[in-house]
């Protein structure tokens, strides 16, 4: 595997250029966030399905500017090779058909969030990118099996959507779900996936059920965060 080797300054730098990118590909994020807050005092492993190959740096944009923590994540290390600088903003990667990197990477990935309450790491468990309506969904027990590692941690399932209707550009739609949080008694790894796995896919079908019912804006109290990127780009560069 390939570890991540993040900088303060270069991690400044991506979410600028997240930013940057995200303008040019979307019309416009909405958000909405759950009623519960986090547990301050836990890590978080946040769990998203991987629709698009903008999930990226819409993670990186939802972790480090909307939740305000520590940004690291799991990719594949094919990304990595052709994109070494991103180990400088927290992406580490692993060899997907090596049971043995595999094996290390849950461990580091562990390690990273053992005891820093201020961290969170973003897994893609579903392994690949996959059409966001696709059902059922299916995950890895990769997740899972980092949550029993680190013993104390918050599980967040995240959902991402992207539409193409009213706008020229695509808007993404980002469900935050309501946190798992444990600081002991962890379910086994086999029960706990599948809890997982079904908070995902509820995640999912509730956000698209108010998309495709065109509810979003109807319902504005839910998707209370809505940032227009061009506007952020075009403020950033008048000042």
């Amino acid at each position: 595997m390939i570890e991540a080797n993040k900088t303060a300054v270069y991690t400044k730098f991506a979410r600028i250029m997240a930013k940057y990118t995200l303008s040019w590909y979307l019309d416009k994020v909405l958000v909405q966030f759950p009623d519960a807050e986090l547990d301050t005092g836990l890590p978080v492993l946040m769990v998203i399905n991987h629709p698009n190959w903008l999930d990226i740096e819409l993670s990186l944009f939802l972790v480090e500017d909307l939740l305000g923590l520590d940004y690291y994540m799991m990719g594949n290390m094919n990304i990595l090779e052709k994109r070494p600088f991103m180990r400088k903003y927290g992406v580490f990667g692993v060899k997907e058909d090596d049971p043995f990197a595999v094996g290390r990477a849950l461990k580091y990935t562990a390690t990273l969030l053992h005891g820093h309450a201020d961290r969170c790491a973003v897994i893609f468990p579903q392994g690949d990118m996959i059409r966001s309506t696709e059902r059922p969904i299916h995950i890895k027990p990769g997740a899972a099996q980092i949550a029993r590692l680190v013993k104390q941690v918050t599980i967040l399932p995240v959902a991402i959507h992207y539409d193409h209707f009213r706008t020229k550009l695509p808007e993404a739609f980002i469900r935050i779900g309501e946190p798992l949080n444990f600081r002991e008694g962890l379910p086994p790894t086999r029960i706990l996936t599948e809890t997982i796995r079904q908070r995902m896919e509820q995640e999912l079908d509730m956000m698209q059920s108010d998309v495709y019912a065109l509810k979003v804006n109807d319902h504005a109290n839910k998707y209370k965060y809505d940032i227009v990127i061009k506007r952020f780009i075009k403020q950033l560069l008048h000042k």
